[in-house]
This record gives C-alpha cells, structure tokens and sequence, in this order.
C-alpha cells in the first residue's frame, strides 16, 4: 500500500473533514497537513509522502479501511 505525491497533494489540500479510524493516522494526517499549508514546496510533499508511505508499509493491514479513505480523495 503506498499514496502517489498527487494522491498525498489531494489528501493535504483536502477541505472536506476526513475521518480515519486509526488514531496513529488521525494525528499523523494533521500534523502534516498543517505543515504542508505552511510550506507547499515539492520537498515538502515528498517528505509528506514518504510519511504516509512509512506508516502504511508498517500498518498496512490494520488501516485497509483508512487507506480506502485517503485513496478516494
């Protein structure tokens, strides 16, 4: 399971609320986000994306449902 930079661009530019199941994620998301809308640099992205990319290699099988989520955006 892993996000392409456009499907993370969509994710962080995203005005709709999102709503994910796991926690970990929940908070990772936010953080990211914030920082993204401060700095949206290529370089920012890319470190962004190798985030996501990290917890859902890691945790993968428990977040199928959240990773639905963030792939529908």
């Amino acid at each position: 399971m892993s996000l392409s930079s456009l499907q993370v661009k969509k994710l962080l530019e995203s005005t709709k609320p999102l709503q994910f199941k796991q926690i970990a994620l929940s908070l990772m998301y936010t953080r990211l986000k914030n920082l993204y809308q401060k700095s949206a640099t290529p370089d920012t992205l890319d470190a962004c994306m190798k985030q996501f990319n990290d917890l859902f290699a890691k945790f993968g099988n428990a977040m199928a449902e959240d990773y639905k989520l963030a792939t529908s955006i």
